[in-house]
């Protein structure tokens, strides 16, 4: 019976070694830990391929600037209230192909949630890079920020 434990330790071994060896050789490999997303303040360039993190002041400036916001909160929330002219992310699918119809892949894009403390945002933004967007920014105040600041918002 030890045996096959052993064995069976040894087959999961040489996959792991065998799937990380391939990854690291490839030129589009999957990081092992995900990147660390920088601040976006108003020295910052806007690049190529970016996803920031930016605050009320920026996210203002954005809107001002008219560039689409994306929210990634629930349905529910969304239909309660959002940033005016925000589109939901919910479903992902046709949300993509919304940007991608109306500005395609390198127009910039505003990302946020509820707070701070929110993560879908990030993950949205991670998946939108995947996906080939290049231009990301995360709103890290939120929903919540731009509601006290008593911002243009619409249900």
């Amino acid at each position: 019976m030890k045996t096959i434990y052993k064995q069976a330790i040894y087959i999961i071994v040489f996959s792991i070694i065998v799937g990380m060896s391939s990854n690291y050789f490839r030129t589009n490999g999957i990081p092992i830990i995900a990147k660390q997303i920088n601040g976006f303040n108003n020295n910052s360039r806007i690049e190529e391929f970016v996803i920031e993190i930016i605050d009320l002041e920026i996210a203002q400036k954005f809107f001002y600037n008219d560039m689409l916001f994306i929210d990634a909160r629930d349905d529910i929330s969304f239909s309660e209230g959002h940033i005016t002219g925000a589109i939901s992310s919910i479903p992902h699918d046709e949300m993509v192909d919304n940007i991608f119809n109306n500005q395609g892949f390198n127009e910039p894009v505003v990302i946020y949630c509820d707070d701070n403390e929110c993560g879908l945002s990030e993950d949205l933004g991670y998946q939108l890079q995947a996906e080939g967007f290049s231009k990301i920014y995360v709103f890290s105040g939120g929903w919540d920020q731009w509601k006290l600041a008593k911002l243009p918002i619409e249900k």
